[in-house]
């Protein structure tokens, strides 16, 4: 078999596997997802001020708009539309993967070219078949960082110009899908100055680079009255650290800044919360958390954030220990490769170290797994390539390892694609009933609502183009229900005036939280009074006259 044969089938079997993980996961949506289609809407409708925001990035937005202004999906369909065009992305991803790998040199000392193809396309599969299953812009980026490796190996290897070119707009369009790639673009940037030694026709790529990306930075800088190239690093480093609450912060805990305009804390027990303007969306604390939380400030303390990193290290370790099939097919290659593997490695370093410089600014925030495949690849790759194979080893034994190795990844992934046909935890079904439950009702798009017990899960509001302006929060619902008929009234009341219409509280549904794993039992603990009304599937409704 040759190599444009074994890419062919990869291939084959990336476009299925993709397929279905797109149709298993058509229905799913999360907080994030919906923060980014309201940004999009707002480019639609020429609202500047919404749309320029220093928390999400804005390729992925970009993007959405782009489509929903060609194909204007009914409600219904606007999930499922977007994630079709995740879809689309994959199969760049797979192109940027494919760029990247084939522009690694092998060694003629090393493991065949088929083999590592073998290792390489099964992996990627693996790590990247899950990014389908949320709408956002994480394609986009390991993408963009396949596509930077790829051209930074070929300028190594003595590429023409034009590829310091594109990599000054990759780097651009990169931190465009996020900004944690704005700094990434200075490591690579000094790493290929090292591997090249060439400052003029590096200073090139990073002219073009900062070119592109001034016009985003100076809007940002300007809607924030400071420099920002984005707010999103420095607030999750104080959510991270310090456990401080991405919703609702009120200054606690001491030490962390003064909130500048935080949302309004209108009752204490149980603890209500309204957010009136001047954020117009379905849910406006994490439409734009950067406003909210404008005025929360990183403060060192030295012991507390070296805890955290080394916790966060541990936890990005022990991504590189999954899947296990995979290990062990590595610790056999360790085991049958000689001394010269550590040097072949080392040759590689120009893949590593971005990849660390990612790892420890991930350290030192959230250590999710969502954010790490693309860097596990480049340090992969790093190790794979610089295999030295003892000349008396048979690269049949290897074929058969490689193929073995990927048949069972694979077959991981398909079986786990399986599994989410019969359950997701983030299926926005639930949310399909209530808007259709509301329309029922005759609530009509751009009526002010008020959540209980919803969180960061009013996706229902996002669908039904409704704006929640106050809410009660799940951990504080049963206490709601728990009140004496006269707080529940006086919380009615702050709930009218914060500008709400009517009242949408959640019992059950079948809605799964996105903030804990175990939600609170709200069948249980619900006892609702005169003038609420059951919807169809357990939630309710109170028109506030």
């Amino acid at each position: 078999m040759n190599e444009s044969r074994l890419k062919a089938i990869f291939r084959v079997l990336g476009v299925v596997l993709g397929v279905a993980k797109t149709i298993a996961a058509r229905n799913s949506f999360g907080p994030d997802s919906r923060s980014y289609l309201e940004i999009a809407r707002a480019y639609l409708r020429h609202d500047w001020a919404m749309a320029i925001n220093a928390y999400w990035s804005p390729l992925y937005s970009w993007l959405s708009a782009a489509l929903l202004s060609v194909v204007h999906p009914s409600w219904r369909s606007e999930i499922p539309l977007t994630h079709a065009m995740n879809f689309v992305l994959f199969l760049l991803a797979i192109a940027a993967f494919e760029f990247f790998w084939s522009g690694i040199r092998r060694s003629a000392s090393g493991v065949h070219n088929l083999v590592l193809w073998i290792f390489g396309y099964s992996l990627f599969l693996w790590l990247t078949l899950g990014f389908l299953a949320s709408a956002g812009p994480d394609l986009c980026v390991c993408a963009m960082v396949y596509l930077i490796a790829g051209l930074v190996l070929r300028i190594k290897d003595g590429a023409a110009t034009k590829h310091f070119i594109w990599l000054g707009f990759a780097l651009a369009v990169g931190y465009f899908a996020k900004a944690v790639l704005f700094p990434m673009a200075f490591v690579f940037l000094a790493v290929l100055l090292i591997v090249r030694m060439s400052p003029k026709k590096t200073a090139w790529s990073a002219l073009i680079f900062a070119s592109i990306a001034a016009p985003q930075i100076l809007l940002l800088s300007h809607a924030k009255g400071r420099f920002t190239f984005g707010d999103s690093g420095a607030l999750n480093l104080t959510w991270s650290n310090y456990n401080v609450p991405d919703r609702n912060w009120q200054g606690e805990p001491a030490g962390n800044g003064v909130p500048a305009h935080p949302t309004r804390q209108v009752y204490e027990h149980p603890a209500v919360f309204e957010f009136n303007g001047p954020i117009n969306a379905s849910y406006p604390p994490w439409r734009d958390p950067s406003y909210w939380n404008e005025g929360l400030r990183f403060h060192f303390v030295p012991n507390i954030v070296m805890r955290h990193a080394l916790h966060n290290t541990a936890q990005i370790l022990s991504y590189f220990l999954h899947p296990r099939i995979w290990v062990m097919a590595m610790l056999i290659l360790v085991a049958l490769s000689t001394r010269k593997s550590l040097a072949g490695i080392a040759a590689h370093w120009l893949l590593v170290v971005p990849a660390l410089a990612a790892f420890t600014m991930y350290s030192l925030t959230f250590a999710l797994f969502r954010f790490m495949p693309a860097w596990e690849v480049l340090v992969w790759a790093a190790f794979l390539f610089g295999l030295r194979i003892r000349p008396n080893l048979s690269q049949r034994f290897l074929l058969w390892l490689g193929g073995i190795t990927a048949t069972l990844m694979l077959l991981s992934s398909a079986n786990g694609i399986r599994a989410e046909f019969a359950y997701r935890h983030d299926d926005v079904t639930p949310d399909y009933r209530i808007v259709e439950e509301l329309q029922d009702l005759g609530i009509h798009a751009g009526q002010k609502v008020a959540a209980v017990g919803f969180d960061n899960d009013a996706n229902w509001a996002y669908l039904s183009r409704l704006f929640v302006v106050a809410e009660i929060d799940l951990d504080q619902t049963c206490e709601f229900w728990s009140a004496a008929p006269a707080v529940q009234q006086k919380v009615l009341a702050r709930f009218k005036e914060a500008g709400a219409s009517l009242v949408v509280a959640r019992v059950d549904g079948g809605m799964k939280s996105t903030d804990y794993d175990v939600a609170p039992d709200m069948a249980a603990c619900t006892h609702p009074g005169a003038g609420w009304h059951n919807l169809p599937d357990s939630d309710l409704v109170y028109f506030l006259h």
